[in-house]
């Protein structure tokens, strides 16, 4: 079971039963692969940390995140359009670093600014920014919501069904 697993293999398995359906060798991928479906419609369900997204930058002062439901943003590297390296502290209340960026977390959007001794400032034309930050509604696998629970198991009877030939394919 991966991490990110939204539902357990003995959720799956008594759904399954409860559809009269058998136990297969493949549930372990399906609940991967129906979590990841859902992921990606939805959003990251089950809490991560998310390595290295790169965000292209033209000068702006904020770049918003592709994922939604950011709980912190823990690095940023700023790389210009020579592909030298800034990294980026975290600016807080009490810290002003020279070179920062500040997580706006949000109900819909996220976004990363870029800061400087605590005023705003701008991204480089042209550059990169690698941002590594933690993503997710729920905390782990026992916490999820009941209609992401259903959403995947509903998934994972399809491909038991698929898988069986008890389904249109």
């Amino acid at each position: 079971m991966a991490a990110t697993d939204i539902v357990t293999i003995a959720e799956a398995t008594q759904y399954l039963q409860a559809a009269g359906n058998a136990n297969s060798p493949l549930l372990d991928e399906w609940i991967t692969a129906a979590s990841a479906a859902v992921d990606d419609l939805c959003g990251p369900v089950v809490r991560r940390t998310v390595t290295a997204e790169e965000v292209r930058t033209f000068g702006e002062g904020r770049v918003k995140l592709a994922w939604s439901h950011i709980v912190s943003a823990s690095s940023v590297v700023e790389y210009d359009s020579d592909g030298v390296a800034q990294t980026l502290s975290a600016e807080t209340y009490a810290s002003k670093p020279a070179e920062a960026y500040r997580f706006w977390p949000g109900a819909k959007t996220q976004w990363v600014e870029r800061r400087q001794s605590g005023g705003a400032s701008s991204f480089p034309i042209d550059g990169t920014l690698l941002i590594t930050y933690v993503a997710g509604r729920f905390a782990t696998t026992a916490t999820v919501s009941q209609r992401f629970k259903k959403a995947t198991l509903m998934l994972i009877a399809h491909l038991w069904a698929v898988e069986h030939g008890t389904a249109n394919t």
